[in-house]
């Protein structure tokens, strides 16, 4: 598990990431665009902008996105920087607190309805990606 923070720390890039920022690229162009993209001129970026590769030092930093990305095996959490502190090594129950707090904060978005999350955020055991997909189908399914 890799956690990068927006804008905060680097790790150096492995040899099982090989593909990783193409993989990036696929995913990007293939995102649905609103009229949020257009407005701003990013409907016309083609590379990715979840992580920055750094090839001249051979590390990874995460960009402005929040989130999780599963890529053969690894587990790369972007992490908001409000969180970030450069003397911690963050355990996986501390991960998964920050990654409540998202959860908590996302109940707070005006733009689109969340379903009432019924379960307690302290005693929440999923990952934090299972939880985003049932959240979205729910939306969906509701929708």
């Amino acid at each position: 598990m890799i956690n990068l923070f927006e804008y905060q720390n680097k790790v150096d890039i492995q040899d099982s990431f090989e593909g990783l920022e193409s993989f990036l690229d696929e995913i990007w162009n293939s995102r649905e665009k609103n009229s949020f993209y257009s407005e701003n001129g990013n409907d016309k970026i083609e590379s990715q902008r979840f992580l920055q590769f750094i090839h001249k030092s051979n590390e990874l930093k995460s960009n402005k996105y929040v989130g999780v990305i599963h890529y053969e095996g690894n587990k790369i959490n972007l992490l908001p920087k409000i969180f970030f502190d450069s003397e911690k090594e963050y355990q996986t129950n501390e991960v998964n607190q920050i990654q409540n707090h998202i959860l908590w904060w996302l109940s707070y978005c005006r733009k689109i309805k969340f379903p009432n999350y019924q379960a307690s955020l302290g005693s929440a055991k999923s990952d934090f990606f299972e939880v985003l997909i049932y959240i979205s189908q729910n939306i969906l399914e509701n929708f």
